[in-house]
Parts: C-alpha cells; structure tokens; sequence
C-alpha cells in the first residue's frame, strides 16, 4: 500500500463515520441522489461500498422516485445535493408525506464552497 493511501483511507473512515453514524451497523442501506460523477456522492457511494453497505443507485433524479426507493429498499442514508434536495422539499406535502421514510437515520446535504471575491 502507498505510504500516503493508509493515511487517507483514515480521513475517508473518519469523515464518512460522522455521515454514516455507525457504518458498520448491519443492514444500513444508503441512497445517494446527486449524479455519480460529482466527488461528494461518488465518495459516498465508496465510503458506503467499502463498508459493505447496501446501495440504492438511481437511473436518473426524481424527487418522488427517490423517496420511493428509500421506502421500498429501508434506506437508513441519504446524500442530497442543492438540487435534489431542493426538489425534494417543493414536492407537496401530501407527496412527501405519502411515504414512509421511518428507516432514515441522517441525510447529508452537500454543496460547494460559495466563495465571493
């Protein structure tokens, strides 16, 4: 292993720890809904894979589809980008309610630094 990989494995564990809450906990189930080649959720799906989680991968985003996959697979985390979660939330509440996301256990909202020069 390269000197340097052990160490960020390391940071990549400690980091997702704080996401995951116990990654290792037995069924977890994770949902990322921002496209794959973004780093944030491609870093979560790895995260989650190296800890043998289950994953739910979405063909493409809709808001209604994705809290659909959180019921139907028992999702336990969610990362969401600015997009997507602002989506979510401009589903009507009769729409957002109509699923059971009891299963949940924390969502990650990730974004970029907005910096102003």
């Amino acid at each position: 292993m390269p000197e340097n990989a052990e160490s960020n494995l390391r940071k990549l564990n400690s980091s997702t720890d704080l996401s995951f809450g116990n990654p290792q906990a037995p069924n977890r189930c994770i949902c990322p809904t921002s496209p794959l080649y973004h780093s944030t959720p491609n870093r979560f799906l790895s995260a989650a894979i190296h800890y043998g989680a289950t994953s739910i991968i979405l063909e493409r985003f809709d808001p209604e589809l994705a809290l659909q996959a959180i019921e139907d697979h028992r999702a336990s985390v969610s990362q969401w980008g600015p997009t997507m979660f602002h989506r979510l939330l401009r589903l009507p509440d009769d729409v957002r309610t109509r699923y059971d996301t009891s299963s949940m256990r924390s969502a990650v909202h990730a974004r970029r630094l907005a910096l102003s020069f």
